[in-house]
């Protein structure tokens, strides 16, 4: 299993990335959003989704997460917790480390430039695996060490994203 993490402009971003990932499955951990109602929510369930519910606060998501990265699966999250409303990336809820940590399994940072659309070409890198085993000292993580990983892992994506915008 992995841990896919992507800067998010709109629910595209993940049908993208099923076709980059293809043919493994990617389950998506996605908002309270996109399970409004039955339909959307046996959509979203069919299609691997794992419910953040930004209301309730629930961290049920992450025990959900970790559950199918055990099984070896890939599990895709946007630790920016939105879409972009300006193309730029926000900060990273650090959330997506503790999923990592807990299934110890390595993240894959993605870009894209979200250019989505009939006749756009979408621009995308997919960068190196992080191990972040690696950048823990000692048996535990502290809440030090997770702040000190999200900053990290954030500006990775941030190198990614410079890489795109030379490279277009």
């Amino acid at each position: 299993g992995a841990l896919i993490i992507s800067n998010h402009y709109n629910p595209w971003d993940y049908v993208f990335n099923v076709f980059t990932f293809f043919p493994r499955k990617l389950y998506v951990v996605a908002s309270e959003d996109a399970f409004r109602n039955k339909l959307q929510t046996f959509g979203m369930k069919f299609f691997g989704g794992i419910q953040a519910n930004r209301v309730t606060r629930s961290m049920r998501f992450v025990t959900e997460s970790v559950k199918e990265l055990k099984k070896g699966h890939l599990v895709q999250i946007y630790p920016e917790g939105h879409n972009t409303d300006d193309g730029t990336i926000k900060a990273f809820y650090p959330s997506y480390i503790l999923i990592a940590l807990r299934a110890n399994v390595p993240i894959v940072p993605t870009v894209t430039d979200g250019r989505y659309g009939l006749f756009k070409r979408v621009h995308m890198i997919v960068g190196e695996r992080i191990d972040l085993a690696e950048h823990i000292t000692g048996e535990r993580y502290t809440k030090e060490d997770v702040e000190r990983l999200n900053e990290m892992v954030r500006n990775k994506v941030l190198e990614l994203r410079a890489e795109l915008d030379r490279r277009i």
